[in-house]
């Protein structure tokens, strides 16, 4: 008889149980992108802002998104319908920037978030 949540390892919901193997292309995108915005930015060669945002098309131009037909659609779509709310998208002037809205390795200046917040 199986016990636990979902009988195996990694079943059950948050921690770090999630880390195996899915078949949904949006879980692997969104893992990409956590990744990529939380920890590694830099050693991918993506400019950061401050506050933690990346140009979409820069991001779009890396192997991993690029080998998925990846595009401005998928990531708001991907954003939009994400459970745990973990990126923000803003539109400045015609250009897309994402970020990660959690869990950062890298440093990250949240203040002008927390201003935008309290004149909004």
């Amino acid at each position: 008889m199986q016990g636990g949540r979902g009988g195996g390892r990694g079943g059950g919901r948050g921690g770090r149980g999630g880390r195996g193997r899915s078949d949904d292309p949006d879980v692997a995108i969104s893992k990409f992108l956590s990744y990529v915005l939380r920890h590694k930015a830099k050693e991918e060669g993506l400019d950061m802002t401050p506050d933690g945002y990346v140009k979409v098309d820069d991001l779009l131009q890396k192997q991993q998104l690029k080998s998925k037909n990846v595009d401005l659609a998928k990531i708001k779509d991907i954003v939009a319908n994400n459970d745990k709310q973990r990126y923000a998208l803003k539109e400045e002037g015609g250009v897309w920037w994402i970020r990660a809205t959690q869990g950062h390795t890298i440093q990250v200046n949240l203040s002008t978030i927390i201003t935008n917040l309290t004149t909004f």
